[in-house]
């Protein structure tokens, strides 16, 4: 399968839907994971431990990810969605941005802020988290 980005409606009654962040250069890519496991193969993977990057394939299963390989290890292939990487892509946990004010938009005059309606101001915070979530960043707190 190609990769292309596409979104899923979470399953019904699910509060946090788990979703893998795929960074490439400014673009990223959202997958969802389902019932059906996802196995990323070719990819770079960026563990976050201060470690280089390394060729592997990570395994995605219930919404966890249940086995990362390395260096040519082979991961099994049934009952999964296999998205290639080409071998350029680097698959990495979401980042996290630590102090986030989601529903201000651009303003120099902090009295404006209080003059939104609060209708705009959900809709700008919702506009605002599109925007974290299209660049990687998966926590706002």
């Amino acid at each position: 399968m190609a990769i292309e980005r596409y979104h899923q409606p979470a399953a019904a009654g699910a509060q946090n839907p788990s979703q893998l962040i795929l960074g490439v250069g400014f673009h990223v890519y959202q997958f969802y994971t389902s019932h059906m496991g996802i196995l990323f193969t070719n990819v770079k993977v960026l563990d976050c431990s201060g470690a280089d990057p390394f060729p592997g394939e990570v395994l995605v299963q219930e919404n966890r990810i249940s086995a990362v390989s390395r260096d040519g290890e082979a991961l099994p292939r049934d009952d999964v969605q296999v998205i290639d990487g080409g071998g350029t892509f680097t698959l990495m946990p979401g980042l996290i941005e630590s102090h986030a004010h989601l529903s201000i938009d651009n303003t120099d005059d902090l009295g404006s802020i209080g003059r939104i309606p609060p209708e705009e101001n959900t809709l700008i915070a919702m506009r605002n988290a599109r925007f974290y979530l299209d660049c990687g960043i998966t926590s706002c707190i």
